[in-house]
């Protein structure tokens, strides 16, 4: 839908969850291709494993994860 926030390593957007069967606000978090490096890009794939395994009411959820075309990992959380 939007941006929401820009970091010095990622964005993160409005996205809506619109298949027939839900409708739902969520938040996409990409990492910016121009600002990474290799050690980066492992470590945000491993920080969205942590943060996958966490279920607590004052944590955000990891809906979904996977990388861009680009090979940019992504996470949408609640």
């Amino acid at each position: 839908m939007r941006e929401l926030g820009k970091g010095s390593k990622g964005v993160v957007y409005l996205a809506v969850r619109d298949d027939g069967a839900f409708r739902k606000n969520e938040a996409i978090q990409v990492l910016r291709g121009d600002a990474v490096t290799p050690e980066f890009v492992e470590r945000f794939r491993h920080e969205r494993q942590v943060l996958a395994n966490f279920d607590h009411p004052k944590i955000a959820r990891i809906l979904d994860g996977g990388d861009t075309v680009e090979g940019m990992p992504y996470y949408v959380k609640e």
